[in-house]
């Protein structure tokens, strides 16, 4: 069959969206479209030829979550759905769209297979790439915390959830896993694998045995037998707190990513899991104000806690040419090809370079900090490490990278990307466990000022290194 003909044949558009829907049985499965997918429908050939139950398939060209101020995809999804039993529909999505997909699962009391899913949009842009951060923050109008809204909505949808090991994915799945609503029908599988990925797009076998066992699974009811009324009532006010986030105290105590619901002017909130390591190796929390336009911490103080505090530019020092592997300044080293040239000079403890030419991406100046002032066995201990500078660029762009070297090999993080006239703090966390303490780079922290391969001015001051985890866009 030509697929794409029957696109233009099949396809219809409603709401301002377009959809395929074909009707064959008692059981719907509605396939969501992932993101930058553009309008192309997910799986189509998989599911029409492989699958034999009525499909729904929508996409999100706009790449917003499904989420749009006129509730399009509601209206087709309510029209399509009054010809189904809930517990006969499956809604289906990866990544993007493996949020909506749960979502969608909660408010028609549905199911959901949800491959990578987000569950938390303000998590999500904390810790995704850019152009999901972007994309985040574009959607037109207000958006739901799927480990909040659950308390509420889920009923009895069987949500079956497969991930992967990628940061993103863990912290997102760990949410919904974590919480405790009514009534909770959740699979997690777990894949051996660090990709943020659709596993199984095209294993049709695969994916119907898993529609198999939700469909199963959601058949499956246990009622209580021992009913206290007192104890129940109590548990679902505790649970329509939870829902509302109502805090127990004045200062607060609750995660960075649901920093956004406590946004007034000089309001102060304890924010649990950022922060330095107390004794018992875990992150002590930071108390913050907001300022009214961002967060800034208060405490801990980082003064004193700096790892590369002898790398600071408090000597000055005349002009001089950068050379490859060339301990230039204390312990800072440079990363450079024989044919660029690039001059620094360091004075009012900041140093400047000057990138006169330069023809490959790969240059940047590194340092390490001392090993005797790193507390933690990093060989036996995971702990995470931020790195800030302050960075203006005359042009172009800059960031920053911390990484290491572990006895499986090289890793690192990348800083968000800087290209400010003015002086800006930016940084970078990474999660440091088996290092090879030996090798020379067993922490690394570079600034990258030539990816774009533009001559121009950088100025960097201020080099930081803390043992712990503050988020990029904290002021500390």
């Amino acid at each position: 069959m030509d697929f794409r003909q029957y696109i233009a044949n099949f396809s219809k558009e409603k709401y301002g969206r377009k959809y395929i829907y074909l009707k064959r049985t008692e059981k719907l499965i509605v396939i969501m479209s992932a993101h930058n997918q553009g309008d192309n429908f997910m799986s189509l050939k998989t599911f029409h030829d492989g699958l034999n139950y009525s499909l729904l398939f929508l996409n999100n060209p706009e790449n917003s979550w499904y989420i749009d101020e006129s509730n399009s995809y509601d209206k087709i999804i309510t029209e399509v759905l009054n010809d189904y039993e809930p517990k006969n529909v499956i809604f289906y999505g990866s990544s993007m769209s493996g949020y909506s997909s749960i979502f969608f699962g909660f408010k028609y009391n549905a199911n959901a297979f949800a491959i990578n899913p987000q569950i938390n949009l303000d998590l999500t842009k904390d810790i995704g790439w850019d152009e999901l951060e972007s994309n985040l923050n574009n959607i037109p109008c207000s958006y739901v915390a799927l480990e909040k809204y659950c308390y509420r909505k889920w009923k009895d949808s069987a949500i079956y959830i497969l991930h992967g090991h990628n940061d993103l994915d863990v912290k997102n799945v760990d949410l919904l896993s974590m919480a405790k609503p009514d009534n909770k029908k959740l699979i997690l599988q777990t894949i051996d694998s660090d990709l943020h990925d659709n596993y199984i797009s095209n294993d049709v076998n695969k994916i119907n045995d898993i529609f198999n066992i939700i469909y199963s699974y959601r058949d499956i009811s246990i009622s209580d037998v021992g009913v206290n009324k007192k104890l129940k009532e109590r548990r679902k006010e505790i649970n329509q707190n939870k829902e509302n986030n109502i805090l127990d105290n004045d200062v607060g105590s609750i995660n960075w990513h649901d920093r956004y619901e406590h946004e007034l002017p000089n309001n102060i909130v304890k924010f649990d899991d950022i922060g330095i390591y107390d004794n018992n190796g875990k992150l002590s929390g930071c108390i913050c104000v907001y300022n009214g336009y961002q967060w800034e911490l208060i405490s801990p103080k980082l003064e004193g806690l700096n790892l590369i505090k002898e790398q600071d530019f408090v000597f000055e020092k005349d002009e001089f040419q950068f050379k490859d592997n060339d301990y230039f300044y204390d312990k800072w080293w440079s990363r450079i090809n024989v044919s660029s040239n690039i001059k620094g000079i360091v004075n009012n403890s900041e140093l400047k370079l000057n990138i006169i030419s330069v023809d490959s991406k790969n240059t940047y100046i590194s340092t390490s900090p001392n090993k005797s002032l790193i507390k933690s066995d990093l060989k036996k201990q995971s702990r995470y490490f931020t790195f800030f500078m302050d960075i203006c660029v005359s042009e172009g762009e800059a960031y920053l990278s911390l990484g290491g070297r572990s006895e499986r090999g090289y890793f690192h993080s990348n800083s968000k990307i800087t290209r400010s006239l003015y002086w800006t703090k930016i940084s970078v966390s990474e999660l440091f466990s088996n290092i090879d303490v030996s090798h020379k780079d067993s922490i690394f922290c570079r600034l990258f000022y030539c990816s774009d391969l533009k001559n121009k001015i950088v100025k960097i001051k201020k080099p930081l290194l803390i043992e712990g985890y503050f988020p990029h866009n904290l002021i500390v």
